[in-house]
């Protein structure tokens, strides 16, 4: 199996086939019945919207993690990493022609 958060290569981020197999796999284990023969079910639709909550979270978790960096940060996020080798962004100026 996958290691899955943050790794020494970088963040590795769980997808949401991945999230919703898990959930579905577990799920299952529990009851004693197999949770994915219906896909219209009412269990299945509330597992998919629970799972691609957690799959958001996730990239999210990404996204903080590369906003540290000049290289992958913008907007504001690219004011604070750039800070740390002493730029700064200069003030907007108009430009002319």
């Amino acid at each position: 199996m996958a290691e899955y958060g943050l790794t020494p290569k970088g963040p590795n981020i769980k997808r949401l086939d991945v999230i919703l197999d898990e959930m579905h796999g577990a799920l299952s284990q529990k009851l004693g019945v197999n949770t994915r023969q219906n896909p219209q079910s009412l269990l299945n639709h509330l597992l998919a919207n629970i799972a691609d909550q957690l799959a958001g979270l996730w990239e999210y978790g990404s996204d903080i993690y590369y906003s540290q960096y000049p290289s992958t940060a913008e907007g504001v996020s690219l004011d604070n990493a750039a800070q740390y080798g002493g730029a700064v962004r200069g003030s907007p100026m108009p430009s002319y022609y």
